[in-house]
This record gives structure tokens, C-alpha cells and sequence, in this order.
């Protein structure tokens, strides 16, 4: 008899475990910006 396959275990929300959704700083540097902006145009000019 085949025995039955649990689901893999939740991840806890928890300071040792960090919410992966969630923005690593609260705003992001200039540089980044203007990469993240850079970036935007060129894959809507495509």
C-alpha cells in the first residue's frame, strides 16, 4: 500500500525567515532607478 504524499511544510513568517514579496531596502538608490527606469524602456521599445 502506497503511503500518502504531504504537501512540503509552510515556511514560517518569522525574522529568521524574511517574506520573499516584500523590498530588501525602502527605497531604492538613484543608480538603481535610473537602471529599473532604463531597463522599462528598452523592453517596451521591443
Amino acid at each position: 500500500m502506497q503511503q500518502p504524499i504531504s504537501p512540503p511544510p509552510r515556511r514560517s513568517m518569522s525574522p529568521d525567515q524574511p517574506n520573499p514579496a516584500e523590498p530588501i531596502t525602502e527605497s531604492p538608490s538613484t543608480i538603481i532607478g535610473r537602471i529599473g527606469w532604463a531597463l522599462r524602456t528598452l523592453l517596451l521599445c521591443e
